[in-house]
């Protein structure tokens, strides 16, 4: 069944959101699985949301086949709305589920570079409570309080609207869902837009204090710092949270719907940016390698082609430093310090060649797990002709 009105540019956003996250997903695998060898329980955690966003999408996409997107008078048929509800009900769920899992797959991530002990409290307390606060949303939503029955003097504390049905069909006579769900709502948003601030806040507390380039110190800041786009979305999204008591649910929770969907792909491309660095600098070595290669091909080896060339081919003179030859080659190679060698030594010993290989082996996996055998990090290239 086509999808009508409102319901398509929603929908559409929200596939390419998915589609982009997917993207990253794919990047982030490679890089685990392929380049590094490792995966961590934030990786784990991460396909889980993935799944959620994916899973949210399909459901509101159903929805959408059905009337999501458009007033009850557009729609006009009082089944599609009843349909059209239930489905965006489930899709719901997995909403406000996989925003929270989106977190803990950051704040998983934020575990393995933190080394104080308040750090850790934090980023515990913050992924329990926005965790928390999504469980209750949920429970309220499909399990909600019931008021007290004439012939029950016990107040029955979890119990499903009256009849169940009445959650999504307002039709059926004398049906009670006495909750209002958007005080739990508003706490969840409020709960979300300060983890998003927190964790995008926190990362400059310790990372900046690694010993690592300033250039990867800067990219790493910078995609940990675009949580704040996040916490916009969160903020935007808290303006749209009476859609939820509309007669018109089904048009006027577009906005809330929308910018969840923004929220979540915002903080999983954020995440995916640090994490996925090796794959990101491997592209450009090669890129850089190539570009090298093709620039020796057209334009040949420099100095000591023009040399040989204004000495004419019956020559025999030994090329010296002054013609760029082997002795010149030795003259123009980086002063081989000791420094210098024990890079170079380190680079087929395998492992990340930074000031302090512990700080770059953090980013790549939790502190202790190191299983780099096998691999050969190359931190200088050198192209060598001979005639």
């Amino acid at each position: 069944m086509a999808i009508k009105g409102g319901g398509v540019r929603p929908v559409a956003a929200m596939w390419a959101l998915t589609g982009l996250t997917f993207i990253f997903l794919l990047f982030r695998l490679y890089t685990r699985l392929i380049i590094l060898r490792v995966f961590s329980s934030d990786d784990h955690v991460f396909i889980l949301a993935f799944i959620f966003l994916l899973a949210m999408t399909a459901f509101y996409t159903k929805a959408a086949t059905l009337g999501f997107g458009q007033s009850n008078a557009e729609i006009g048929d009082e089944d599609k709305i009843v349909a059209a509800t239930f489905w965006e009900a489930i899709g719901q769920t997995f909403t406000v589920l996989g925003t929270a899992i989106a977190k803990w797959s950051l704040g998983l991530f934020l575990l393995r570079l933190v080394t104080k002990r308040w750090q850790r409290v934090v980023i515990w307390t913050a992924m329990g409570s926005v965790m928390l606060a999504s469980i209750i949303v949920v429970f309220l939503f499909w399990f909600q309080v019931s008021r007290p029955s004439p012939t029950i003097s016990i107040v029955r504390f979890a119990s499903f609207c009256t009849p169940v049905e009445y959650l999504w069909d307002r039709r059926i006579p004398g049906g009670d869902c006495p909750i209002d769900l958007i005080p739990a709502s508003t706490v969840l948003n409020v709960a979300t837009v300060l983890v998003d601030f927190l964790f995008a806040a926190l990362p400059w507390f310790f990372i900046w204090g690694l010993q690592i380039n300033q250039h990867e110190k800067i990219v790493i800041l910078a995609s940990m710092s675009l949580g704040v786009f996040a916490a916009a979305a969160g903020i935007v999204r808290a303006l749209e949270i009476d859609g939820l008591s509309s007669p018109n649910f089904l048009r006027d929770t577009v906005g809330l719907i929308l910018w969840s969907a923004i929220e979540q792909t915002v903080t999983m491309v954020c995440i995916c940016i640090p994490v996925c660095r090796p794959l990101f600098k491997t592209v450009i070595r090669t890129v850089r390698s190539q570009k090298s290669t093709l620039t020796d091909r057209i334009y040949g080896n420099g100095s000591y082609r023009l040399s040989s060339l204004a000495r004419g081919p019956l020559s025999h003179k030994k090329p010296g430093v002054e013609d760029g030859g082997e002795l010149g080659l030795r003259a123009r190679l980086p002063d081989t310090t000791n420094k210098d060698r024990t890079n170079i030594s380190n680079c087929y010993a395998g492992g990340p060649q930074t000031s302090n290989g512990s700080d770059e082996e953090i980013l790549i996996q939790p502190t202790g797990n190191a299983n780099l055998e096998g691999r050969i990090y190359v931190t200088n290239e050198f192209h060598v002709t001979s005639t």
